[in-house]
């Protein structure tokens, strides 16, 4: 466009210069010859009027090219803008739509995550499938194999059950044997427990004219024969509990142990019967020498009596191990306890006074240390003969351990006197007792917790005899707890005394820890691991000289 505008300028020019070189008419078309004239140009074509037309053409030519150019511009922005909001409208929708795609492509991530997961899931399902159709195949095959050894074994059966039925006859007629043995066996037991409180009532009939006859003896005499009555009632009472719990425990008897009790109660009868010729024979004897013999004689059938007692104690005992409470416990963490204790007297009618006791006390541990604990009484601290003058020619403490693994030994001592309660006495085992575990300490804390109806008495003076009992707090003094007496009134009257807590005894819970003693047939002293140590008195076991001297001063602390 700018080079046809430039072309039109320049043919223009030239035909401007042409005419104004050559003139336009009449005379001014020839060229003179003659003197040259001032040539007339017209105004419009004056150098100056076509400088000025000159710049008047390159003012428009620059305007229209200016102007051409702005409008090239004005287009071209016109054109861009569009591009650019084009553009703009371009890029806002690539936006949406990248983020769209994005959303897309964490919905497919998520997806194929899962996917993925599920792929494992599958494959791990996958591979559970096959390995449980592997093992259904060798199911099958095992079953298969199973059934063809079920049908051998159905046809031995069939020729086995043929068999059965030949041997059922014969076993109906063994159980029929067997059911008359076990009548024979309950009825022979029955004949052994009526042998036996037959030989109890004789025996009641014998102490209570032992009893008259000792009101005739010299009073030394009368206070050892009074001893060998107490303690022979006070058996006649266990025996006669023992004989009420076996016959609660004939329906949990097996056959050996029915044997056991029967031989056992057969030697009860026996002792009986030559204990109580022995008390005849002293109460024919009269006064003199034959007396102090006759009363050996007496101590040695009960010491033979006792010994039966024992076994038939630690029968009932193992029976009732096997059911739930304190049984298993007390049994594995009693021991067996004699005391022997000769004193002479020269001023006596009889020089020689013996102090016999058989008891079973627990074996308690306290802080890794074994204590035997007993009631000051089984000990013999309060024994008669000790106080006055005189010496001690026997002491003997002696401690054992029946049942599989038998084991003796003596107890060197020395007794802890509890100071809070001096009828309690603690001595501690310093050699090893084979067979024998130990019971932890219930504590007052630990009473307090526990169903307090649920407390057990295990006589000291019977191994295997024990009972429940009711107990409440002593509102007094919170070191004890009180025994309440399961009848009272005239009820009281036909209840054995074996079946009544007493000195000596001793209170367990029913998890099989040991709670206290009794210090009277109503209190029992709670113990303790700090009470169980504090000693208000030692009492040497091994030294008849320094024994009476600590005796001597234990009865000044009651």
């Amino acid at each position: 466009m700018r080079t046809s505008i430039l072309i039109v300028m320049l043919d223009f020019l030239v035909c401007s210069l042409l005419l104004f070189v050559i003139g336009t008419g009449g005379e001014h078309t020839q060229f003179e010859t003659s003197a040259p004239k001032t040539p007339r140009v017209h105004e419009e074509f004056t150098p100056a009027a076509m400088q000025a037309q000159q710049e008047e053409w390159n003012r428009d030519y620059e305007q229209q090219s200016l102007l051409t150019q702005l409008n090239t511009a004005s287009t071209e922005n016109q054109q861009l803008r569009t591009r650019l909001n084009e553009t703009t409208a371009t890029l806002a929708q690539q936006e949406a739509n990248l983020k769209t795609v994005a959303e897309e492509k964490a919905q497919t991530e998520t997806a194929l995550s899962n996917v993925q997961q599920q792929l494992a899931h599958v494959s791990e399902e996958r591979q559970k499938l096959q390995q449980e159709g592997e093992a259904a195949k060798e199911s099958l095959a095992k079953l298969q194999i199973e059934e063809s050894a079920l049908q051998q074994e159905k046809s031995q059966l069939t020729q086995q059950a043929q068999q059965l039925g030949q041997t059922v006859a014969s076993q109906q007629a063994t159980i029929r044997t067997l059911s008359q043995q076990v009548l024979s066996s309950q009825e022979r037991v029955e004949s052994q427990l009526t042998d036996v409180a037959k030989g109890q009532h004789e025996m009641g009939a014998t102490l209570a004219q032992l009893d008259e006859f000792a009101r005739t003896l010299p009073a030394t005499i009368q206070k050892s024969v009074s001893g060998v009555h107490d303690e022979q009632q006070a058996m006649q009472q266990n025996l006669a509990a023992m004989a009420e719990d076996v016959k609660g425990l004939q329906t949990e008897l097996n056959g050996d142990e029915k044997t056991g009790l029967g031989q056992a109660m057969e030697g009860i009868a026996k002792g009986q019967q030559d204990l109580q010729s022995r008390l005849d024979a002293l109460m024919k004897a009269g006064q003199g020498d034959q007396i102090a013999q006759s009363l050996n004689a007496i101590e040695a059938g009960q010491d033979a009596l006792r010994q039966q007692t024992v076994k038939l104690g630690e029968q009932i005992e193992s029976i009732k191990a096997r059911g739930p409470g304190p049984y298993k416990a007390v049994k594995g963490a009693r021991l067996g306890l004699q005391v022997a204790i000769a004193r002479t007297d020269s001023s006596s009618e009889s020089p020689i006074s013996h102090f016999r006791s058989t008891a079973y006390p627990p074996v308690v541990n306290v802080g890794g240390r074994s204590f035997v604990v007993a009631n000051c009484q089984t000990l013999g601290f309060n024994w008669w003969a000790l106080s006055g003058d005189g010496e001690i020619t026997q002491l003997k403490y002696t401690v054992n351990r029946a049942g599989n693994t038998p084991w003796s030994g003596a107890l060197t001592g020395p007794a802890c006197v509890l100071r809070a309660d001096p009828q309690v006495v603690a001595v501690e085992l310093s050699q090893p007792t084979p067979g024998v575990s130990t019971m932890e300490l219930a504590g007052p804390d630990a009473i307090v917790q526990n169903d307090q109806h649920r407390l057990y008495v295990f006589k000291s003076t019977a191994a295997g005899l024990s009972f429940e009992i009711d107990t409440a707090p002593n509102l007094a003094d919170a070191r004890y707890l009180v025994v309440k007496r399961a009848l009272r009134g005239v009820a009281a009257w036909f209840e054995n005394p074996a079946y009544r807590a007493d000195v000596g005894d001793y209170v367990v819970s029913s998890d099989g820890k040991l709670v206290g003693i009794m210090v009277s047939r109503e209190r029992c002293f709670i113990l303790g691991k700090d009470n169980l140590t504090d000693c208000a008195l030692s009492v040497p076991l091994n030294d008849g000289r320094q024994f009476l001297r600590a005796v001597t001063e234990f009865q000044k602390l009651k």
